[in-house]
């Protein structure tokens, strides 16, 4: 079985842990509970294959963020999340987005 690994990016609160709960377990939680890092699995199957989604929930990319290549290096996808209601977590992805690309072009 293939296991593919993700980190979810993303400045502040735009909700990195509930999109992730809600993927995984198909519920939603309201109540703020700030992530310093969490680790999600979710075995999905994809085009007849059965596959194994590790998601790591990386926390606030700001207090983090001597951890982003190590995600970078390691990882097979990533998301970045921002808040709508928040137009500098939307602001804060570009540099980010070009720190993953010089990691995985290595």
């Amino acid at each position: 079985m293939n296991e593919y690994k993700v980190a979810v990016f993303g400045y502040g609160v735009p909700g990195k842990t509930a999109l992730i709960t809600r993927f995984v377990t198909g519920t939603f939680v309201d109540i703020f509970d700030p992530t310093i890092e969490g680790i999600f699995r979710k075995q999905l199957k994809i085009g007849g294959e059965t596959v194994v989604m590790e998601i790591t929930d990386t926390g606030d990319a700001n207090s983090f963020s001597g951890l982003h290549n190590l995600y970078f290096k390691n990882g097979d996808g990533f998301i970045f999340v921002y808040s709508v209601t928040s137009s500098s977590s939307l602001e804060d992805l570009p540099p980010l987005a070009e720190q993953m690309r010089r990691v995985k072009d290595k």
